[in-house]
């Protein structure tokens, strides 16, 4: 077996890649599968999703998932799911010395502070990329999307939050 070993630039533009060729591919492969019949129109009696839409990069795609929810499940069918409704903490992270400055500094003050603690790893600056932050849908967005997809929506908590839950029902 052989080993290569990759600068973290190389890997992270590989890996970026890699995720702008599975998106492009999963936009091209679900309308087929819709067609294939994989999840048929009103097939199922529930959905469920937690802390994943938050991670979502673009709200459009969050949203396209709801609408989705709402063809496939049957009448009277149930989606429970949660969404970030807080653009607040979705954004470019901090400059990394800003983030580090107060452990750097603690260090420095039990004498256990090495130059090599200022430089950044690759997990470090790969966060940097917009992809990380993931995404925040507005209220009224996910409202209008649920009533696209034919759900009604019967309960919503914690809206303003990362951990915005709800609960939406297909009309019987």
């Amino acid at each position: 077996m052989a080993v290569t070993r990759l600068a973290p630039e190389e890997a992270t533009r590989i890996l970026n890649g890699f995720q702008r060729d599975a998106r492009a591919m999963f936009e091209q492969l679900l309308p087929s599968l819709r067609h294939r019949g994989l999840y048929p129109d009103a097939s199922v009696d529930g959905c469920f999703s937690h802390v994943v839409f938050q991670h979502i990069p673009d709200p459009a795609i969050t949203l396209n998932y709801v609408r989705e929810m709402g063809r496939v499940l049957r009448p009277g069918g149930w989606a429970v799911f949660q969404v970030s409704t807080n653009p607040e903490l979705h954004h470019e992270p901090a400059p990394y010395r800003v983030r580090t400055g107060l452990r750097i500094r603690i260090k420095g003050l039990l004498g256990t502070h090495q130059p090599a603690d200022q430089e950044r790893s690759h997990e470090e600056r790969s966060h940097e990329e917009r992809s990380w932050w993931g995404s925040a849908v507005e209220v009224e967005s996910l409202r209008s999307a649920t009533e696209q997809g034919g759900l009604q929506i019967e309960r919503l908590v914690g809206e303003g939050t990362q951990f915005t839950t709800v609960l939406a029902r297909r009309a019987s």
